[in-house]
């Protein structure tokens, strides 16, 4: 973030990866307890998923960014 973004918009970058951090720390912990009423497995599983599904979407979906000189 601090790379690619200029120093008015640094703070409100920084803040936003925070939140989201906290977010997935919150949710992460919270879907793993319901969904391991469907087994004790299951939640790796959904993860596992997950986390391909974003790398795939990732490496599709994003190209590198120019970066400011600050």
């Amino acid at each position: 973030i601090a790379d690619v973004t200029d120093i008015a918009d640094r703070g409100k970058g920084m803040a936003i990866l925070g939140a989201s951090n906290s977010f997935g720390a919150v949710l992460g912990p919270l879907m793993a307890a319901t969904l391991a009423f469907a087994g004790a497995l299951f939640p790796m599983y959904v993860a596992a998923v997950l986390m391909g599904v974003g790398a795939i979407a990732a490496l599709k979906m994003m190209k590198e960014p120019e970066r400011h000189s600050s």
